[in-house]
């Protein structure tokens, strides 16, 4: 990784190792054949939520697993604007 965090989205459904290879895609330098072995080992495959997640540099495998289960999604700033009508 560089030194800018990285945006990854998982859609509801999406398997765990498609999840792995779009981690890999997404610039994490991991290959997506051990990532997905790890998310099995760790016996929470099963748990990985959908969402839209920031990985900041330097995450380890295990807490990107630990914000994937805990559905640690990253925030934005959404501005909303109310028009009135008289």
């Amino acid at each position: 990784m560089g030194s800018e965090p990285l945006e990854l989205a998982i859609e509801p459904g999406t398997p765990p190792r498609t999840i792995a290879r779009d981690i890999e895609r997404a610039g994490v330098r991991v290959d997506a054949r051990l990532l997905f072995a790890w998310f099995r080992l760790s016996g929470k495959v099963r748990e990985i939520r959908a969402g839209n997640y920031e990985i900041p540099p330097g995450t380890t495998p295990l807490k990107l697993l630990d914000k994937l289960v805990r559905g640690e999604e990253s925030l934005r700033d959404e501005k909303f604007v109310r028009s009135l009508c008289n």
